[in-house]
């Protein structure tokens, strides 16, 4: 009679590892920069990641371009599942007949807040042609005053405190507008050129057009604009005709709101996505036990 001792031995050579990887950041095709350490650093990340990768029966990443570079690298297959919406998607676009205000509600940092004094001083100018006091609020918990000083420059930026929980989905559903944007210099675009933030999909399923501003070769600029979701502006010469456009065309912001909510719909649907990512784990679970 075997033992008990023995039988679990037995189990043990039983059970086989089931790697499903699904990626949120990317740390593996960044550019090399630093010190010795740092280099050292990367190289043993670049080194667990392929081997975890190498192992893994499928991988899953947040947006298109990651997957597209993911293949070019590894063998497993490769399917994307956009983050969720933190909140239920809106039933429709709710029509407004003038809009007076943009809000930013996110990280300003990553030399964001280059980007969004661009954008103030841009507004400040719409301002002095039309005659008008439009407004770009900033929700921020920044304390850096370094960097506030920069936004302080623009007299239409109107920096407004951190908010969360109820207050945070009470400001996103009831602004004007809404803005995405990233920095244009090398290093910021190295950072952020696969990601794509949660603000994205929170705001693309509040019904509220969403402006975007950034270099198009990153991920959510692409995911924007593929989509034909939000204002876009890819260059500083390009912002007077996107803020133009957001403050004086109704039934141009009315459009893109909608766009925005099929593109949440579509991508963004936590049910759907949890849906997509349970039937992927269900077939690979499937095709192991089948062999």
């Amino acid at each position: 009679m075997k033992s008990a001792y023995d039988i679990s031995l037995c189990l043990v050579g039983l059970v086989m590892f089931i790697i499903d990887t699904y990626i949120c950041d990317e740390y593996y095709f960044v550019k090399k920069k630093g010190g010795v350490l740092k280099h050292i650093q990367l190289f043993s990340l670049h080194r667990k990641i392929r081997k975890l990768l190498n192992n893994s029966k499928h991988i899953i990443t947040i947006c298109q371009e990651l997957q597209d570079a993911y293949a070019r690298e590894f063998n497993a297959p490769i399917t994307t599942i956009m983050t969720g919406s933190n909140y239920p998607i809106a039933k429709t676009v709710e029509e407004k007949k003038e809009v007076n205000s943009i809000s930013y509600l996110g990280n300003i940092r990553c030399n964001r807040f280059n980007s969004l004094a661009e954008i103030g001083q841009a507004l400040d100018k719409l301002n002095t042609e039309l005659g008008s006091d439009y407004k770009l609020k900033i929700y921020t918990s920044e304390n850096n005053e370094e960097i506030l000083d920069k936004l302080r420059v623009a007299k239409s930026i109107e920096l407004c405190g951190f908010i969360v929980g109820d207050e945070f989905k009470r400001t996103l559903d009831s602004a004007d507008l809404l803005l995405h944007t990233e920095a244009f210099d090398e290093e910021s675009i190295d950072y952020v050129k696969h990601s794509v933030s949660t603000k994205i999909a929170d705001s693309l399923g509040s019904g509220v057009c969403l402006l975007a501003y950034g270099p198009s070769n990153v991920a959510s600029m692409q995911h924007l604009i593929r989509n034909g979701c939000a204002l876009i502006a890819t260059s500083k010469e390009e912002l007077p005709l996107m803020l133009g456009k957001a403050f004086t065309d109704m039934q141009t912001i009315k459009g893109v709101a909608f766009m925005g909510l099929n593109t949440a719909k579509e991508f963004h649907d936590c049910l759907k996505t949890s849906q997509q990512l349970h039937l992927i784990m269900e077939s690979i679970h499937e095709s192991i036990a089948n062999k």
